[in-house]
């Protein structure tokens, strides 16, 4: 698209403002574009590290309370004994 405006520009079938306010409109899509591909791109790490921990849970929950910290502890507890806290 922005090839078929350029030609009509150096055809003289469109102006130098209207020239602009095409490509100032098909900039900002591009930046939302953009915008929004780096939001996909996020850094998932803290959900591996929930997803590992998770997995040492279930392979050896004597192993993984050890190693946890306090807070990942009491998470154990709660978890565990929900019903009677």
């Amino acid at each position: 698209m922005r090839d078929t405006e350029d030609a009509r520009f150096i055809a003289h079938s469109i102006d130098d403002e209207q020239f602009k306010s095409l490509s100032g409109r098909y900039k900002k899509e591009i930046e939302g574009v953009d915008e929004q591909m780096s939001n996909l791109a996020k850094d998932y790490d803290q959900y591996i590290d929930v997803l590992e921990r998770m997995l040492e849970l279930a392979e050896n929950v004597g192993k993984a309370y050890k190693t946890a910290d306090y807070n990942q502890r009491r998470g154990f507890l709660y978890m565990f004994f929900k019903k009677t806290l």
